[in-house]
């Protein structure tokens, strides 16, 4: 049986690390990125590296896909407001800010 590339000791590490240094989502700005992002998708020749690797989101990251594109952030106050708040009632309020 063989492991994929993202289920080697090598990739946990690598995740682990990128999301010990922030949770918060590079596509959207806000909090609680539980997945790491290719800033330069595996799929058009990214690496592994840390250096391509950023938190994000679930749902950011599955709606970037394997585009290349900068940060997705809300574009109102009012916006960052609402999405905040919504997460806080989710998981309790953020120290990180």
């Amino acid at each position: 049986m063989t492991t994929s590339r993202t289920g080697t000791n090598e990739w946990k590490k690598a995740r682990a690390r990128v999301l010990a240094r922030s949770t918060v989502c590079h596509l959207c700005g806000l909090p609680g990125a539980n997945e790491v992002d290719h800033v330069v998708p595996y799929s058009r020749g990214g690496g592994d590296n840390e250096e391509n690797l950023r938190p994000a989101h679930r749902s950011c990251n599955r709606s970037k896909g394997a585009r290349i594109t900068g940060p997705v952030l809300p574009r109102t106050r009012a916006e960052v407001a609402v999405a905040m708040r919504e997460w806080e009632r989710t998981v309790g309020p953020s120290r990180e800010w």
